[in-house]
């Protein structure tokens, strides 16, 4: 007998349209209302968080920039520490805040 094992990646399609809904209402509110945003995903493991958020950078442009923090990479670390850390590094990397140590 053999089984096979599936990758625990998000998708890059959604095959019933669920969370690619959920991707373009959040698109449209990002698109449509000025200043930054924060929008939580919250559910249960294998729900479709990181599918909704693989569609959602796929359908904005360039100019929008989208930042994830995955706790379970980090369990265990101080979490305030890590998430800012987490943060200055994508806002240095995208070039949203400067580097004071150069």
């Amino acid at each position: 007998m053999s089984f096979k094992l599936l990758d625990d990646v998000p998708s890059s399609h959604d095959h019933y349209g669920a969370h690619e809904r959920i991707a373009s209402a959040i698109k449209t509110t990002v698109e449509t209302n000025s200043g930054g945003k924060v929008i939580a995903l919250i559910g249960e493991w294998g729900a479709g968080k990181s599918t909704t958020i693989t569609l959602l950078k796929n359908m904005l442009d360039d100019k929008v920039g989208v930042f994830t923090y995955d706790t379970w990479v980090h369990s265990g670390d101080h979490l305030r520490k890590s998430f800012l850390n987490e943060l200055i590094d994508f806002l240095l990397f995208n070039k949203l805040l400067e580097d004071k140590q150069k």
